[in-house]
């Protein structure tokens, strides 16, 4: 988890990142690619989250608001075993984790890991 508290430092915890993509493969497998401001280099970066062995998600299209500028961050937390990644943070404290759930968009797996590219727009992995 060190890895990932340095990663969610180093881009301001995802404060007014942009999701580039969202995809589920297999019903196994999720990822998601967001451009987010890197606070070390001054500049934008592509980071693809990759969550494995998924064991829940959920997206819901808020038609009253967008979910494509995340103006509240991103929580990235881990509990029993289950990395839990959450684009729509209902709370930065998950206490207990169900509290989660009020989120409109998340993705829970038993294996988590991302990858760091280069700024694009258009959906290209890093």
């Amino acid at each position: 988890m060190d890895d990932l508290s340095k990663l969610l430092k180093k881009i301001d915890f995802g404060y007014d990142c942009i999701i580039r993509s969202m995809k589920i493969k297999d019903f196994n497998c999720a990822e998601v690619i967001i451009s987010a401001q890197d606070q070390e280099l001054n500049k934008w970066v592509n980071i693809k989250f990759i969550i494995n062995s998924l064991e829940e998600c959920k997206i819901i299209k808020n038609l009253k608001r967008t979910n494509v500028v995340l103006s509240s961050g991103i929580q990235i937390v881990e509990v029993s075993g289950i990395y839990y990644l959450d684009l729509d943070p209902y709370s930065e404290e998950y206490e207990p984790i169900e509290d989660l759930k009020y989120s409109e968009v998340y993705f829970a797996g038993k294996s988590f890991c991302w990858e760091i590219g280069p700024y694009s727009e258009v959906e290209e992995s890093p």
